[in-house]
C-alpha cells in the first residue's frame, strides 16, 4: 500500500513540475490579479492548498506548495482557507509587476 501511494505522490509531483517548466519556457509566469504566495518554512506539504483550487493553478513540488499555473490564478482564496499552517498569503501584483490598488472613500449617506 505504501509503495503505491508513493508511486502516485512521485507521479503527481513530477506532473507539477513539468507544467512549471513548461509555464516559465512559455513565459507564463505573471499571474493576472490576486495570487498565493507561499511561505515555504510553514509549509508542510499536506497539499490541501491544491486540492482546493478548482483552477488546477497550484502543485506540490519536492514537498512544497507551488503556482505551477500562474496565469489559470484567479485569485479567490480557496488555498489560503485551506491551508492548515497559514503558509499562503493572497498578493496582489508580483515582484516584476506592481499593481496600484486605488483609494476609496467611504460613502457618506444622508440620514
Amino acid at each position: 500500500m505504501l509503495v503505491l501511494y508513493l508511486r502516485r505522490y512521485r507521479r503527481k509531483e513530477n506532473q507539477h513540475a513539468e507544467e512549471l517548466q513548461s509555464a516559465v519556457a512559455a513565459g507564463l509566469t505573471e499571474p493576472p490579479s490576486m495570487h498565493p504566495l507561499f511561505h515555504p518554512s510553514k509549509c508542510i506539504g499536506s497539499g490541501s492548498c491544491a486540492y482546493a483550487c478548482p483552477e488546477g493553478a497550484i502543485g506540490i513540488i519536492r514537498g512544497k506548495g507551488h503556482l505551477v499555473n500562474p496565469t489559470l490564478c484567479i485569485g479567490h482564496g480557496a488555498c489560503l482557507a485551506a491551508c492548515p499552517h497559514d503558509a499562503i498569503t493572497l498578493v496582489f501584483g508580483t515582484e516584476k509587476r506592481g499593481m496600484d490598488i486605488p483609494k476609496l472613500k467611504p460613502i457618506s449617506r444622508p440620514m
